[in-house]
Order: structure tokens, then sequence, then C-alpha cells
């Protein structure tokens, strides 16, 4: 009886210990895009006449494209930039952004071909671009999960391209958009279901 117990309570923590490895697995996972597709953002990008453009990938469904939707709408929008909005059903993030002056386009995640879904593999992903759709910067926000904390400054970013600087392309952490990431993330499908 002794052993079946030490085994029931083994087993409850291996359990519970896998379960919380997966749940914390979604917050230390990098879902920028991989190095070879991040020419491929051209096809998404509007094209600028001059300057920089600066595109949001967001999505209304994670916490981290919140914060950034919430520090859009705090702010007026610079030249050329653009919120790319993944999934929004009830379209509460286009018209609030809209309203504020933003650009606004939107991706269904189920009407892209299986090679843009995987380009995007997590949001929320920031990406500044030239006048010839030649990106200068992918990648994340922050070099940590996005909060309420979080001190964004695009600014910043464009500064340094100005002063031709190079960026080290910071984490994309946040939530995957892309199905074949979601099930590799979250095979249990606890989080992302579909």
């Amino acid at each position: 009886m002794k052993k079946l117990h030490v085994f029931l309570i083994a087993s409850w923590v291996i359990a519970v210990s896998a379960v919380i490895t997966i749940l914390h697995s979604w917050h230390y996972a990098d879902l920028g895009p991989e190095k070879n597709k991040q020419v491929e953002f051209k096809n998404l990008l509007p094209k600028i006449k001059e300057g920089h453009g600066v595109a949001h990938f967001i999505t209304p469904a994670c916490s981290c494209s919140q914060q950034v939707y919430k520090h859009l709408l705090s702010r007026k929008p610079l030249e050329n930039e653009l919120a790319i909005i993944i999934d929004d059903n009830e379209l509460e993030f286009e018209k609030n952004l809209k309203a504020k002056g933003y650009k606004v386009q939107l991706i269904e995640t189920k009407k892209l071909d299986a090679e843009k879904a995987d380009m995007i593999k997590g949001v929320p992903l920031l990406v500044i671009y030239d006048n010839n759709l030649e990106t200068q910067y992918v990648g994340g926000y922050s070099d940590k999960s996005i909060t309420p904390f979080t001190k964004i400054n695009i600014q910043s970013f464009l500064n340094n391209i100005d002063k031709k600087r190079k960026i080290a392309s910071m984490p994309v952490i946040g939530c995957a958009v892309s199905k074949k990431y979601q099930k590799l993330l979250d095979p249990l499908g606890l989080k992302y279901q579909e």
C-alpha cells in the first residue's frame, strides 16, 4: 500500500510538472520569423514614398498584442505606420485604430496559404522597412514578454536605423498565430484550440 501511495504521488508530481512546463514554454519561445523568411514580408507591406514604414503585427487574442494595441492608442501614428491585425473577428482593434488615424490591414489565418502562415509565427511582431520594401528591423518590441510596464519606443528604433546603427532583433515573445507553431508549443491544446 505504501509503494502504491508513493507511486501515485510521484505520478501526480510528474503530471503537474509536465503541464506547468508546457504552460511556461509559451512565454519563452522566440516566435520571430526565420532569417530566410524576412524577405517575404514584401508581399504584406504597403509601398511608401520615403522614410521608413513601420508595421505592427498584432492580434486581439494575445495579451502582449493587447499591450502594443494600448500603446498605439495612447499616441498619434507616425508617418507610414500601419497595424496589421491578425484574426480581428470582432473588428474592435480595426475600428479603434482607424479612429485614431492608423492605417489598418486585416489578415485571417484561415485564408493564408501555408507559406505565409508559417512566415508569421507569432505576435506581437514589429517590422520596419524602407521605401524599397527592404526590412531594416524584424523582431519583438522588448527582450522580454510585453507587460503593462514595458516601455515601447518605436522612435528609438527609427533613430538607430537613421544613424545606420545595426539593431539586433529582439525575440518575439507572445502568442503563436501559425497553426504549426501552436501545435508545437501546445501539443495538449490547453491554450490554442481550433
